[in-house]
């Protein structure tokens, strides 16, 4: 495994990654590079810049992968839900075939460590 080139600044970068993730905070890739980039800048290293290719390097050396989260699941009431889905839910249903039917929640792609 290589090691990077900045070790300083990716050691800086995973704590800071490690606490946001533990604070459920969305990373996406081009968050991970803008602060990879303050921390250079803190850490007075001129020659650092953050490329796509630089991100994915990183990525493979942390173990960090893409990981679709959400956080409003937890807020949702499970009694709320199967009530909902039993009472009200096949009422709105009933003219529509199954085909016709989508699913049109949000959707976002984080990064998370592998775990």
């Amino acid at each position: 495994m290589k090691h990077a080139k900045h070790e300083d600044l990716e050691k800086v970068l995973v704590e800071w990654f490690q606490q946001a993730c533990s604070n459920n905070y969305p990373l996406s890739g081009g968050v991970i590079m803008e602060k990879a980039k303050e921390i250079a800048s803190h850490l007075n290293i001129a020659d650092f810049c953050g490329s796509t290719g630089w991100l994915d390097r990183f990525r493979n050396r942390h173990g960090i992968v893409y990981r679709q989260i959400s956080g409003e699941a937890e807020a949702v009431n499970e009694d709320d839900i199967s009530s909902w889905k039993n009472n009200v839910l096949p009422s709105l249903l009933q003219d529509y075939a199954p085909e016709d039917v989508y699913n049109a929640d949000e959707f976002g792609l984080f990064f998370k460590t592998h775990a």
